[in-house]
This record gives structure tokens, C-alpha cells and sequence, in this order.
């Protein structure tokens, strides 16, 4: 089965998860933008708890396909996250090992937020040493032999994970937060994130999107 996904920027665990277990995901460049998800912003844990990164956007007409975002970049916003994830995250075991990278993705300015996000989930697939082939739709999918996660992954709603493996996070809160960016397991456990994301279990989904 094929695992049909928006796209979204530094994904939350469950989407990384959905990516490793499926030998293909096919990616949806025409749907239309929506506010307040993943697909421009990220949660990472700090010292004040969890705090969202979000990517600013450029104004654009209503129902605009998510391929044709631009980025907003009249204000510093990436300097600002490498700040922030550098402070949430310089003492975890791996994030020396990541942290040239990662500020070469964010400061590359490209024009729309579908380039930026892409390159950002072939650097994670690189270190995940992932062989799941990434395909894109050629125009907006309804309905198909999929398992459809665009809307079910969303910031305001239920994991769709059935049962999530701890880690140790860098701050030790009485409970483990569970479903943050994946940068968050990846600066924490280094090359084991990909063992711990194909024990996780995610709950198939198949829905038919109304547009």
C-alpha cells in the first residue's frame, strides 16, 4: 500500500515513521495550503517545554496549491530556529554531528516552501539510510489505493500512532513528550532513530478528501 502525505517542514515523528515502514509515499504538490500544520512549522522541546517553529509565508490568494508557496523572507526566521534548536539541543549526543547541515538547509533561502521542505526529507532520508521511494502526485489526489495521512497528520489532532518507543529526550520531564520533529530523536539517538521509527506502530488510515 502506498502512504499518501502532505508535504511538511522538520515532519513530527509519526510522519517519519509512515515514510520508513512503506516501501513507497507519494507526496501531494496540489493540494491546497492549509494554516496552523506541519506542513510550515515543526515542535521541539526546550527548556521551557514545547515550542513551535514556524516558517513564514508569503500573502497568496485563497485555495492555492501548496507547490506554489513562496517563503517570506523579509524577516531573519531561519537564523532565528538555528538559534533556537542550537539552545534546545547543543548538548544532546548527536547534534554536533548534524548541525552544519542542518544550518546549510535553513539559511539556502529557496523560493517556495514545497523546495525547502523537500530538501529537507532527502537529508533525513540520507541519514536514516532510508530506501523508501519518494514519488509526487501530478495532480490533486481525491481518492486511490492508499492510506491517505495529508489530513490525520495535524498539530491539533490525535497521533496517529498506536504505540510510540521512548528515548531519552535531552530534558528530563516527568513524562516523555511523544510525536515532536524528528529532530528531535534524530539529535538524541543518531543513527538508531530509524530501528526506534520501524518499532513504532501507526494505525492505517484510508479516507477520501473532499475539495
Amino acid at each position: 500500500m502506498i502512504a499518501l502525505l502532505a508535504t511538511a517542514y522538520f515532519p513530527p515523528i509519526d510522519y517519519l515513521t509512515i515514510v520508513v515502514q512503506n516501501p513507497i509515499v507519494l507526496l501531494d504538490e496540489y493540494e491546497y495550503y492549509v494554516k496552523q500544520t506541519y506542513r510550515n512549522r515543526c515542535c521541539i522541546l526546550t527548556s521551557m517545554g514545547v515550542q513551535t517553529l514556524s516558517v513564514p509565508i508569503l500573502r497568496h490568494a485563497n485555495h492555492t496549491p501548496v507547490r506554489d508557496i513562496r517563503i517570506d523572507y523579509t524577516e531573519s526566521w531561519a537564523t532565528r530556529h538555528f538559534r533556537a534548536l542550537r539552545t534546545a539541543y547543543n548538548k544532546a549526543p548527536f547534534f554536533l554531528y548534524y548541525q552544519d547541515d542542518l544550518q546549510l538547509l535553513i539559511t539556502k533561502q529557496p523560493q517556495f516552501l514545497l523546495d525547502l521542505n523537500l530538501a529537507i526529507l532527502q537529508w533525513i532520508l540520507k541519514l536514516l539510510d532510508c530506501s523508501t521511494r519518494v514519488q509526487h502526485t501530478t495532480m490533486y489526489e481525491k481518492q486511490g489505493l492508499f492510506n491517505d495521512y495529508r489530513t490525520a497528520i495535524h498539530p491539533k489532532r490525535p497521533s496517529v500512532s498506536s504505540e510510540h518507543v521512548d528515548y531519552v529526550q535531552t530534558f528530563n520531564y516527568a513524562r516523555f513528550t511523544p510525536n515532536l520533529s524528528i529532530l528531535d530523536m534524530l539529535f538524541n539517538c543518531g543513527k538508531e532513530s530509524v530501528s526506534l521509527l520501524m518499532k513504532t506502530r501507526i494505525n492505517p488510515i484510508k479516507t477520501t478528501v473532499d475539495r
